[in-house]
């Protein structure tokens, strides 16, 4: 091929190998841990409730190797980034109640006997999966997130000025991410 052209991107006729992959084609899909109510409503109503995730990202150390006037480079550890989840908030199906609640399995502030408490990774670590779907609705790739909790949670904010929908941030931890591809 001797020229630039655009042709092969979502073509007529083509055969879909060069169709973007929109990037509101997700959804985030895990049951949360015992303890939080609603069980698998729950997973549905999170799922309903996304609003946007960035793409999981892994970073390995660098261990260097001096010798004599050189320097090798080798991998060290890795390790994933923390990832902010924002969920769109409803009155209705206490997308809140659910963030809390398995915030309070991590540590729990509220006065009473288990004040202060900090939870075993057991109870409120979770696998979940981050889909992507194609413009039909196939899923198209697949990440699964090994090991989330929740780290951080914003609750969102009032604004007198505005006439929008409140969002809250969740940020979580991963201890690894295995990209499953067409799984």
């Amino acid at each position: 091929m001797n020229y630039v052209s655009a042709d092969h991107i979502a073509a007529v006729g083509g055969n879909g190998a060069f169709e973007p992959q929109r990037t509101n084609n997700f959804t985030v899909r895990f049951s949360p841990p015992n303890g939080v109510k609603g069980g698998a409503a729950a997973a549905d109503i999170f799922a309903l409730s996304v609003d946007s995730c960035p793409f999981p990202s892994a970073e390995g150390d660098v261990i260097e190797v001096p010798f004599g006037n050189e320097v090798r480079k080798v991998s060290g550890r890795w390790k994933f980034s923390n990832e902010t989840l924002v969920v769109k908030d409803y009155v209705g199906a206490e997308v809140s109640d659910i963030v809390d609640e398995w915030c309070r399995l991590v540590y729990n502030p509220n006065p009473g006997a288990d004040s202060g408490r900090i939870g075993y990774a057991n109870e409120y670590k979770v696998n979940a999966e981050l889909i992507f779907f194609g413009p039909d609705g196939n899923q198209m790739r697949k990440f699964k997130l090994i090991g989330m909790w929740p780290r951080k949670n914003k609750y969102g904010q009032g604004d007198m000025n505005q006439s929008a929908q409140n969002k809250i941030e969740i940020e979580f931890c991963v201890d690894k991410v295995q990209y499953m591809g067409r799984s």
